[in-house]
């Protein structure tokens, strides 16, 4: 596991608190539930990136375009790997749900007690490679309070957008190292009904 610095302890302490409450006994008879990203799709891109911005080096240098370009593509490609590997190495669980509420660290700004939570939605599309991938929609009706804030230089510019206050978050089941089975199980133990498309989906296949 990676070292973790003052503020990921901290920052971890406050969400830990803010999803168990401060009466921590409770987390003894009913399970927390922890999702994480897998690596290896990280560390793909990050190795696709890298020949990309290598062969792109070889071929600029062999040509009469002007170097600035060699210098921001190749800067793009090299940026996008480190990325990709700073985001594999993370040992973090990205979602974390408990019986007070949930959490998702790329999605959320801070953990949504379950009272807050309006419905939960469930929709099948179908990816690029031509198979079904499930995404949950949780309905808040105040999600803005919960999303990660934009920049200052943007948030004038998010003004103009109503629905924004009422736009559900959305979550991809399939992204996770663990099994969509745990994802209908930990949303089913904690969280308002699914829809019964939800179980027979998530249920069935094991990503």
């Amino acid at each position: 596991p990676r070292s973790r610095g003052l503020g990921d302890v901290y920052k971890r302490q406050n969400i830990d608190s803010a999803l168990l409450g401060d009466d921590n006994a409770m987390a003894d008879n009913q399970p927390t539930y922890e999702f994480h990203h897998s690596w290896l799709k990280y560390l793909f891109w990050a190795v696709a990136l890298s020949c990309i911005a290598i062969i792109f080096n070889f071929v600029v240098s062999n040509s009469s375009l002007p170097q600035i370009f060699d210098i921001l593509f190749n800067g793009f490609f090299i940026a996008g790997a480190l990325f990709c590997l700073g985001r594999g190495l993370q040992t973090q669980s990205v979602m974390t749900i408990t019986a007070n509420g949930i959490f998702h660290r790329r999605k959320m700004r801070k953990p949504i007690p379950w009272s807050e939570v309006r419905s939960i939605g469930f929709t099948t599309i179908v990816n690029h490679e031509g198979r079904d991938t499930y995404e949950i929609k949780i309905f808040v009706d105040n999600s803005a309070e919960y999303r990660h804030r934009l920049p200052k230089s943007l948030e004038l510019l998010s003004g103009f957008y109503t629905t924004e206050k009422y736009r559900p978050f959305k979550i991809d089941a399939n992204r996770f190292q663990e099994n969509t089975a745990k994802v209908y199980n930990a949303f089913a133990a904690y969280g308002p009904p699914l829809p019964p498309e939800a179980k027979e989906k998530l249920l069935s296949r094991r990503n």
